[in-house]
């Protein structure tokens, strides 16, 4: 705080405007190279202990704030001057404002050592194959680091969940339904892969020039529209228009901030940006350089969108975007663009409360019981600290909490948004993960980093197409059941659409069915036979008394047998014969138990199992046949834009399973995705 004092004696002493300006500056980029960087320790506990320079940091940022005010100068302008200053200058590895990341780098690093090695990684571990070294020499420099987690019990074949350990029963099989998840539950991050839901070559074919609309009436995060647009044709000339609607308010908000981010910082390359939005997405901890590079333009962008709704917003040379919000909406953007009251120890404790509780220990472990060894690891990490990156990469400059991903309860307390079920991975395609992890040269069993440079390909090829395209974004914040209503108020928003995306706001805990189709079948384009609703069914299997699940208890034996008889042709030797040693193990155990193998199969037998009698009689149940008709509407029985099921192929019938192409990729389906096999997708067209 004297500094902030010598700061205001310094101002006070100048008369011209610039040589205070020019103060200020100085003053700024001196702290920043004397201030050590706020490292933020993440531990697998919920007893991190608050960092009191927290507090103290807080305390001068907002004293330097009042100063400047003080004496005539403007917080927004300085910042800006200082930022353009940081990007003119060396950014280096295990700095404050490190590069973006381009490579795989060394993994040879120490924090306390301030040493950080920037060449490439080119030899990659041979026991773990997460990191890379430059060289023998920094391999064997860095392992007495590394060997913690290289020899990490996960990362080993021996490794047993817990209740086989301790003989017992686990919990995942004992508990009520209301302790199948843990956390808040909020549904931030997609949890099934993207869909591109123009797919043109099945259907209007590869038309460059042709006009599209689309509406994404429940749209969650970005991930289909990112998708859609990717997949147009290289050289589409074309106008897109888009119509993005989600309920909640932080979704929606969000969506925006990513978009802005994505498309208006002038002072940001295009990689810079991709990583700032990536992060913002997906990791707890967002890079210290956020505050400068990110939080100050966003808000001048906010500012010129709230009192303006009806004028669009100049998002590139040729993107624009329009708002919708209620006061609702902008007030969770505004508060969470920067929460300075969000401590990182808070928001660590909150991350790890639900991540790694003891009581969930047993759900953890079901999920790394069939991993491999390293895929564990890597997985862990991410429940241990919560970042999207490479796993050799430095991280210590990962210390903004993340607020998009915590609220403040009525008793003061700190919790994470989402459920410690929710994994960054799930709403992209995995096979399509590991191929970008190659491309890159990421080591083999590092997933997040193939993840990591997988997402900020999509984000940058997104970006680089919204400064091409003809695109206009118009966004709401409504119950997708009023929204056409809202609409049609406004006028330049389309009246029909190409496709309608509504997610899951079919199934039955939602909207439902039948209210869907009545409130979004009418907007189908008339005059394009190839106009699509798309809906996804996820919930459909818990309705009783019909279950489409071959695993539940109310399904005759004959359907698991059959199913397992599937099963057993795809994958000969491990179905029938595993599940009967397995149950002869634990028979054959002094102690309850469950075989990770039992529940292994149990978990994944579904993808087997042919439900479509099931789902037809669910249909017919909750309306939608009827709806449907009254609403002009034909269910396809060949999909066009997306397969019926996961991991069946596109044309499948209704009555497909799933399609395993050998052992690796029913590894990815069965064990590293996070579906049930139950979900399906229904496309329904005009009626001719």
């Amino acid at each position: 705080m004297d500094n902030i004092f010598e700061l205001d004696k310094l101002l006070s002493s100048l008369t011209l405007h610039e040589d205070k300006k020019a103060a200020a500056l100085r003053f700024l980029d001196t702290s920043d190279r004397n201030q050590d960087p706020r490292l933020c320790t993440l531990l697998p506990s919920a007893n991190t202990p608050k960092d009191p320079r927290i507090a103290e940091l807080d305390k001068e940022s907002k004293s330097f704030h009042d100063v400047l005010q003080k004496h005539g100068l403007d917080y927004g302008s300085i910042l800006e001057n200082s930022t353009s200053a940081a990007q003119g200058a060396s950014r280096t590895r295990g700095s404050k404002y490190p590069p973006p990341i381009g490579i795989i780098s060394c993994a040879n690093y120490n924090l306390r050592e301030r040493r950080f090695c920037n060449k490439a990684g080119t030899r990659a571990c041979s026991e773990c194959k997460l990191v890379k070294y430059c060289g023998h020499a920094c391999q064997m420099q860095h392992w007495r680091q590394h060997k913690r987690d290289c020899n990490n019990i996960l990362n080993s074949e021996i490794w047993k969940p817990d209740w086989i350990l301790e003989g017992r029963i686990p919990s995942f099989i004992t508990a009520t339904e209301s302790h199948t998840q843990f956390g808040f539950g909020m549904i931030l991050w997609g949890n099934m892969p993207a869909v591109d839901i123009l797919n043109l070559a099945h259907n209007e074919g590869l038309d460059s020039a042709r006009d599209f609309s689309l509406l994404f009436a429940a749209c969650g995060d970005l991930r289909n529209v990112i998708r859609t647009v990717n997949e147009l044709p290289d050289d589409y000339s074309g106008e897109l228009s888009i119509v993005l609607n989600d309920f909640n308010p932080f979704i929606m908000a969000r969506n925006l901030i990513i978009l802005l981010i994505l498309t208006t910082i002038e002072t940001l390359d295009t990689e810079t940006a991709c990583e700032h939005a990536l992060h913002l997405w997906y990791s707890i901890f967002q890079p210290q350089s956020y505050i400068n590079d990110v939080a100050y333009h966003i808000t001048r962008q906010i500012t010129k969108l709230i009192p303006n709704p009806d004028v669009p917003l100049k998002l590139t040379a040729t993107s624009t975007l329009q708002c919708h919000f209620d006061r609702e909406t902008w007030g969770v953007l505004g508060k969470n663009i920067v929460n300075s009251d969000l401590q990182p120890t808070d928001a660590s404790n909150a991350f790890n409360a639900v991540m790694n509780t003891p009581e969930r220990v047993d759900y953890a472990h079901r999920y790394y019981a069939k991993l491999k060894p390293s895929h564990r690891l890597a997985a862990a990490r991410w429940r241990a600290h919560g970042l999207v990156l490479p796993f050799g990469e430095v991280n210590a400059h990962h210390n903004i909490p993340n607020s998009w991903f915590f609220h403040q309860d009525e008793r003061g307390q700190i919790n994470l948004n989402f459920s410690d079920q929710a994994n960054p991975l799930h709403g992209w395609d995995l096979e399509s993960i590991l191929e970008a992890g190659k491309a890159h040269g990421v080591p083999e069993s590092d997933i997040l980093g193939a993840g990591f440079f997988y997402i900020k390909d999509q984000l940058m090829e997104f970006a680089r197409r919204l400064r091409r395209f003809k695109v206009k974004f118009t966004l709401f914040d409504d119950n997708a059941l009023i929204l056409p209503k809202v609409m049609a108020s406004e006028p330049l928003v389309p009246k029909a659409f190409d496709r309608i995306e509504v997610s899951n706001i079919v199934d039955v805990n939602y909207c439902k069915v039948a209210p869907v189709l009545d409130t979004f079948g009418p907007l189908l384009r008339s005059t394009n036979p190839h106009a699509t609703l798309v809906g996804l069914f996820m919930n459909w299997t818990l309705e009783k008394p019909t279950s489409g699940s071959a695993a539940s208890g109310l399904s005759p034996k004959d359907k698991f047998s059959r199913s397992l008889d599937r099963m057993d042709k795809q994958l000969p030797g491990f179905s029938k014969d595993l599940l009967m040693r397995s149950a002869k193990n634990m028979m054959g155990s002094l102690r309850p138990t469950i075989d990770e193998n039992i529940s292994h199969i149990m978990h994944n037998i579904d993808a087997f199992h042919d439900s479509s009698r099931e789902f037809l009689e669910f249909l017919g149940r909750f309306g939608a046949p009827k709806a449907a008709r009254k609403a002009g509407l034909r269910m396809r029985q060949i999909n066009t834009i997306v397969p019926p099921r996961l991991y069946a192929p596109l044309g499948s019938r209704f009555d497909a399973v799933v399609e395993v192409k050998d052992e690796e990729h029913w590894y990815l389906m069965a064990t590293v995705d996070g579906c049930t096999f139950n979900e399906r997708y229904v496309e329904w067209h005009r009626a001719a």
